[in-house]
């Protein structure tokens, strides 16, 4: 079967189960791989059968000569053998050529949380520019709640119990959903910004771009892009990552901790734990998150 064939199969079953997120996720991946093979190694129709493990070894080699993050290179590669893992099940590879695959380490740098100070800045920022309101309830719905960007742009209106003061994560990574307590100060914010959209009455989505349709993933990135100008280490997984460090800094309690942020994975939390760590021993000022985040987490 060849390659290009066999990769339309597998987006199609995986168009089946997996969320726009990740088709999102496999379709910039792939383009990167094909721009390997097509361009640098000019080889375009050929039968997928014919490929060794030496192609995947190469080709990480590749991303390091072009002097890729460690980091980013695992991702690129975790689509492509996810692909090739699903061609050697479905007999369409003769050899699971992913099989002890040797992947660089993770970059070991430290990725420090955001502090009061920095935050204040941020978000005095996005008061002096336009959609102020709108701008500010995504900018604390990452960093208070520690909602993905996909998660802010899926939120319904109806996903948000303001009499009990949480919010629904519906079907988010993984096809997992999660309840997160609401701070009050956000449910404010909140109704304030529902009194002032005119609402399509067919679309329930929360936050609305210029045109009162949902907000694009892509319209969040060019926020956090334009506020690179106040903070140039800003972008929008660190808003969640504070959020994460902060509450181990105050709780000291993973299991909540991986609930919140709705990890399928232990080890993946267990990260916070180091980083706290750290921030303890220099006496980090790291941006504080709200005490319902605290009782959420005494409640037996």
């Amino acid at each position: 079967m060849l390659y290009l064939n066999a990769k339309d199969i597998f987006l199609n079953y995986a168009n089946s189960y997996c969320s726009p997120a990740t088709m999102e996720y496999y379709s910039i991946n792939f383009h990167i791989y094909e721009k390997y093979l097509f361009t640098i190694c000019d080889i375009d129709y050929f039968s997928i059968d014919t490929l060794t493990r030496n192609h995947l070894i190469n080709y990480v080699s590749y991303l390091r000569g072009i002097n890729i993050k460690n980091v980013s290179i695992r991702t690129y590669i975790r689509a492509i053998k996810v692909f090739y893992r699903y061609c050697f099940y479905e007999s369409y590879m003769l050899d699971n050529i992913t099989e002890r695959l040797k992947l660089p380490r993770s970059d070991a740098s430290l990725i420090i949380p955001l502090s009061g100070q920095r935050v204040d800045i941020l978000l005095n920022a996005i008061q002096n520019s336009s959609f102020a309101l709108r701008n500010t309830i995504i900018f604390r719905l990452m960093l208070d709640c520690a909602l993905r960007t996909s998660e802010v742009v899926n939120l319904n209106i109806q996903d948000i119990d303001f009499k009990n003061h949480f919010l629904l994560i519906n079907d988010s990574k993984n096809n997992k959903s999660r309840i997160v307590p609401l701070p009050y100060f956000l449910q404010i914010l909140i109704q304030e910004y529902l009194s002032s959209v005119r609402y399509n009455n067919i679309d329930t989505a929360l936050i609305l771009d210029n045109n009162c349709n949902r907000i694009s993933t892509n319209a969040i990135k060019k926020m956090f892009s334009r506020l690179k100008k106040y903070d140039k280490d800003i972008h929008a997984h660190l808003l969640r990552h504070t959020f994460a460090t902060s509450f181990i800094m105050c709780s000291n309690n993973l299991e909540m901790l991986r609930l919140l942020l709705g990890h399928s994975d232990y080890n993946v939390t267990r990260q916070y734990l180091h980083i706290s760590n750290q921030m303890h021993l220099i006496n980090y000022d790291i941006y504080k998150i709200d005490d319902i985040f605290l009782n959420f987490c005494s409640v037996k």
